[in-house]
């Protein structure tokens, strides 16, 4: 029981892990890289951020007599049943959109075209960098990666959070080096950016570098949910419920008192076994088959971007100050991604709100709780409630892109690559949006002019308001 040892495992939030009852231990990237602590997980065996893994390759002679034979071979190792098998051998396997490049890369019927890819390339030497928001990373890392097997773009890309990409697109060294596109899963906020009023897409900055101004787009749609443990006191309660109201969500989550948040709408008899004590928020108020426990949130990093978005569709008073509550007798704890997920195995008393793309990978693990919509359906988060927002929690991410003629001739052919192949999103848990032909304009009318930003800024001063053939697996040493 004291040992210690380093071993090809599975990732540390999967189930075949978590059974064997073993403890993974975290390496602390260099304080020159930013110092972040590493598990060996999913998330950072896919983002290359685990610092103890290698890939392996398979090079084959490109001849199409030899692709010929290994295509069959190649297609079974890329598949459910080949990655089933480099798991039990300690592994890890490609994700969907990685074997689809890998099948682009062999030239066969499961892998894309690259004709018309080449034919929409920017002009040579393109070069973008990217940060922001982690919710949103995956989407434009999916898109760069395939994109790159046809158009020779370079994207430097990293993340640090919503507001992180609000600041460094605004040119703000506090976070940061420049960059040319922040990836946001929440609008500007009225210190950060003003929106014209001719066209409320474009943002012009207040912070930072104040000359600067973005053009936003959505590039996907984040669907939060709210996600329990199995097993757990949470998931025993709301399961036998069948699911939660808007109104019991907002009294899990608000900071408001029972009497302010009758006075701003609620409805108190979504609670069927209220104590009547505003300090306390038991499991056993909102149905008596519950025990009287303590509920124990967490989330996003306070004001950053799911923190916000959930904040904006479950409160509906946000702008009078109602927000999630974070002082309770159990205090709200701030992990988001991975981090939720490790929290929530090692304290399966918990509940969090993440994107859905992180239980669309760790269903075996966690449940989604049905949220009630206005039609007064019990509705399952999946790729097509989201899609079509049947599911009520939803909000649209977006990257604000430098108002730049440079920067948009980079960024418009590799976010049109992205919005024409919806399937690479559906593939992995994400979520495209359908209005991508008015995104694509908002680009292609850029850049828009000086003379918009100073009027935008007098008009805001006057009072208006303010509305962002290669790898098969990784070898994974703990």
């Amino acid at each position: 029981n004291d040992a210690i040892t380093y071993l090809h495992l599975y990732d540390a939030v999967s189930k075949s892990f978590v059974e064997r009852g073993l403890d993974a231990m975290a390496v602390k990237m260099d304080e020159k890289l930013g110092g972040e602590v590493v598990y060996p997980a999913a998330e950072f065996f896919e983002t290359g951020k685990y610092p103890l893994e290698k890939e392996v390759t398979i090079g084959f002679v490109d001849s199409e007599e030899s692709l010929a034979r290994v295509r069959p071979f190649l297609s079974f190792c890329l598949s459910d049943h080949g990655g089933a098998i480099l798991k039990e051998m300690g592994y890890w396997p490609l994700r969907e959109w990685e074997d689809r490049s890998m099948h682009t890369r062999l030239g066969d019927e499961r892998g894309l075209d690259l004709e018309p890819i080449q034919e929409s390339c920017g002009p040579e030497g393109g070069h973008l960098t990217v940060s922001g928001s982690e919710d949103v990373a995956p989407v434009m890392s999916i898109w760069t990666k395939i994109h790159n097997l046809g158009c020779p773009l370079k994207v430097d890309q990293s993340t640090g959070g919503s507001t992180a990409g609000a600041h460094r697109v605004c040119g703000d060294f506090q976070y940061g080096t420049r960059v040319d596109v922040g990836m946001m899963a929440r609008k500007f906020s009225a210190d950060e950016a003003v929106a014209r009023v001719d066209r409320l897409y474009v943002h012009d900055c207040l912070i930072g570098d104040k000359t600067r101004s973005v053009i936003e787009v959505d590039v996907s749609l984040l669907g939060l949910v709210v996600l329990f443990p199995i097993g757990g006191v949470g998931y025993q309660c709301v399961s036998q419920m069948g699911g939660l109201t808007m109104d019991q969500l907002r009294w899990m989550f608000s900071s408001y008192s029972d009497q302010e948040l009758e006075e701003t709408g609620w409805n108190p008899q979504s609670l069927k076994n209220s104590d009547h004590d505003s300090s306390t928020h038991l499991w056993s108020e909102l149905d008596e088959r519950c025990p009287p426990r303590e509920l124990v949130i967490t989330g996003d990093h306070v004001g950053d971007g799911a923190f916000t978005a959930m904040r904006k569709l479950v409160l509906p008073d946000w702008q009078n100050g109602e927000t999630i509550a974070q002082d309770r007798p159990e205090p709200y704890v701030e992990a988001t991604g991975f981090y939720a997920l490790k929290y929530g195995i090692e304290y399966p008393e918990t509940m969090s709100y993440v994107g859905f793309q992180y239980y669309y990978t760790n269903k075996e693990l966690f449940w989604a709780a049905p949220i009630k919509n206005h039609k007064g359906e019990l509705v399952e988060p999946s790729e097509d409630t989201i899609m079509h927002q049947t599911y009520p929690l939803v909000t649209p991410q977006s990257v604000q892109v430098l108002n730049d003629e440079e920067v948009l001739r980079d960024t418009i052919p590799l976010i049109k690559f992205g919005y024409d192949r919806p399937e690479l999103l559906l593939d992995n848990g994400f979520v495209p949006i359908k209005n991508t032909q008015e995104m694509l304009d908002r680009l292609r009318m850029g850049p828009y002019d000086e003379e918009e930003s100073s009027s935008a800024r007098k008009r805001r001063s006057l009072g208006y308001m303010v509305t962002t053939v290669a790898v098969v697996a990784s070898v994974i040493f703990l």
